[in-house]
């Protein structure tokens, strides 16, 4: 069995390697102004998130989560993740394999 995928991003160095990546889709109750801002506030004091997308669409967030193992995913989602007031729903997304991971962005005048 393959062992899950560990993120290498942040500093260039592989500073998350040690970690298992899984992306997480969320739904709120509701979108207004004060509810997206409280769920942001909660978001932005749990380190394992280490991105977090307002997403326009079917779902409100897309976050991607680090954690040691899926069973640090697991207890992360339950003990925190699903304990965010405001939140309707979670799907976790488990990645199978990366198949790019560009760190430097084009921002040359050849690129168009």
């Amino acid at each position: 069995m393959v062992p899950p995928p560990a993120s290498e991003i942040g500093d260039g160095q592989g500073i998350y390697s040690a970690f298992t990546t899984v992306f997480a889709r969320v739904w709120l109750t509701g979108q207004d102004e004060d509810q997206v801002e409280r769920f942001v506030a909660a978001v932005g004091q749990l380190s394992q998130i280490v991105e977090c997308h307002l997403i326009a669409g079917d779902r409100d967030f897309l976050l991607r989560i680090v954690a040691p193992d899926l069973q640090g995913v697991r207890r992360f989602q339950a003990e925190h993740l699903a304990r965010i007031p405001g939140g309707r729903s979670i799907k976790t997304d488990i990645p199978m394999q990366r198949v790019k991971l560009a760190l430097e962005v084009p921002l040359s005048a050849d690129v168009r």
